[in-house]
């Protein structure tokens, strides 16, 4: 560009060159554009996978390793007076025996059905309580008494044999 001066004379006034950073002609020059563009799609490819782990561990459980057995011996009978409880692993689930006053013996799957807490048997009040949200169940029959559980609790089987205490599972599907 050129300018005429109050002299008369003409001074060249340089303009500063335009560079082209696209990629198809820098050759290994990027622009700003095309790196910013490439790491959202690159943040944006994390953040799918990140939110598609659950969701896939939730339509494709992993194989249940719970550990299942036919018979728990507990103990021997004069271990468990009437009166007295016990909360134990009937393989890999929490089970509750319960040797009532009346001297029967009952047993159940401790798992509160509401939420899934850890139920106990509560002496001085005969009954099996959950203290997660005050769910109260019979511990002859493990049928809900008051609070939230939707449903009873799952019987195991508990019998005397030679003297000892033994838990077996009941009936598939059974409850109590």
């Amino acid at each position: 560009m050129m300018m005429m001066m109050a002299t008369g004379q003409e001074e060249k006034i340089e303009t500063p060159p335009t560079f082209d950073y696209s990629a198809e002609t820098a050759g290994e020059t990027m622009s700003r554009r095309l790196f910013m563009g490439g790491m959202i799609g690159v943040f944006g490819a994390v953040m799918a996978a990140v939110a598609a782990g659950p969701l896939l561990s939730y339509l494709w459980p992993p194989k249940s390793t719970a550990i299942k057995i036919d018979k728990l011996v507990l103990g021997k009978v004069a271990e468990f007076p009437a009166g007295t409880s016990k909360n134990f692993k009937f393989g890999s689930i929490p089970a509750l025996f319960i040797h009532s006053p009346d001297g029967s013996m009952h047993a159940f799957n401790a798992t509160c059905s509401h939420l899934g807490c850890t139920v106990q048997y509560q002496q001085a009040k005969n009954n099996i309580y959950c203290a997660c949200h005050g769910g109260t169940y019979d511990p002859a029959t493990g049928n809900v008494v008051a609070g939230p559980p939707p449903e009873g609790l799952h019987k195991l089987l508990a019998s005397v044999e030679a003297g000892e205490i033994v838990i077996r599972p009941e009936k598939a599907g059974a409850k109590a």
